[in-house]
């Protein structure tokens, strides 16, 4: 599980193209973490839909995920902002 923490993490903090590499993800925060067996649930806070999709990209090309799944992206409000509230499922690749 430590793993696929670390790869969770890794994606956050690597882009997917040449202009991203190195730049990490600022506008996402994980809320909770659950694996079962092969199958897990990432829920998280994100400022926008894109930076949702931006996250979920990563998680494909880390090759450390299969099968990256939206579930749940709605409106949320936290201290008058306005946020997007997420459940990602996938499955652990390795």
């Amino acid at each position: 599980m430590t793993k696929m923490v670390d790869e969770q993490t890794s994606a956050l903090e690597s882009g997917t193209s040449p202009d991203e590499i190195g730049k990490p993800i600022k506008r996402l925060w994980f809320t909770s973490f659950h694996a079962n067996g092969p199958n897990i649930n990432i829920s998280g806070i994100a400022l926008d839909n894109k930076t949702v999709a931006d996250f979920m990209t990563r998680l494909e090309v880390s090759k450390a995920y299969n099968n990256v799944t939206l579930n749940t992206l709605k409106k949320e409000s936290i201290n008058n902002l306005n946020l997007k509230s997420f459940v990602i499922t996938c499955q652990k690749a390795f």
